[in-house]
């Protein structure tokens, strides 16, 4: 039986993705179910896709995300979305919703917190973050280095280039993998530094 498998992200849980399926026909119907008292923000549909079987492809894309996995008694992965949008589009048809859509279990000022959590998130400098020119960054995986050459790129194997493509090339993907969780500076993961400077 045909279902979806979907990729939901919450503004209050950055670096996070949970991973599920469903049989309803509109994956932000889940989204909004899982909006309960404990979570201060709604979810939002990064994803979706309509698969033959849900079941078995949420469960392969469990065990390929395995050594991601917070908690093995619940679906969340210290993801970035794009890393797994690319393999997903691969799996089924996108019937990703366009917006989060108004609802009875939305609300208007939910809608509104997160658009306003949204824009305090800027993207990775270098320059604001203290890390300065010429610094060296190493792929944890790999341990290949590369040198910061601006506020928002780095020369990586001879070519200069953002973080998030370097990524990609040293890890050898072909989605562009959350730099924060894969750089370190001075033994710190960029994650790290980054959320010490936008808070």
């Amino acid at each position: 039986m045909a279902g979806i498998v979907y990729v939901l992200s919450n503004p209050a849980m950055p670096r996070l993705v949970k991973i599920g399926k469903t049989t309803q026909a509109d994956p932000q119907v889940r989204a909004s179910q899982l909006y309960t008292v404990g979570v201060p923000l709604p979810f939002e549909c990064e994803i979706a896709v309509r698969v033959e079987d849900e079941t078995v492809c949420e469960r392969a894309l469990h065990a390929a995300f395995a050594e991601r996995r917070i908690n093995p008694s619940r679906e969340f992965f210290e993801l970035d979305p794009e890393d797994i949008k690319p393999l997903l589009l691969l799996l089924g048809e996108d019937v990703t919703p366009g917006v989060i859509r108004e609802d009875d279990e939305v609300d208007a000022a939910s809608l509104a917190a997160v658009a306003n959590y949204k824009k305090r998130k800027p993207n990775l400098n270098f320059e604001e973050m203290g890390v300065p020119s010429g610094a060296t960054l190493t792929l944890e995986r790999t341990g290949e280095q590369a040198t910061v050459a601006g506020a928002r790129t780095v020369v990586f194997r001879d070519e200069e280039m953002s973080i998030s493509r370097a990524g990609q090339i040293g890890l050898d993907v072909t989605w562009s993998p959350n730099p924060g969780m894969h750089w370190r500076y001075e033994g710190r993961l960029l994650r790290e530094l980054y959320e010490e400077t936008y808070g």
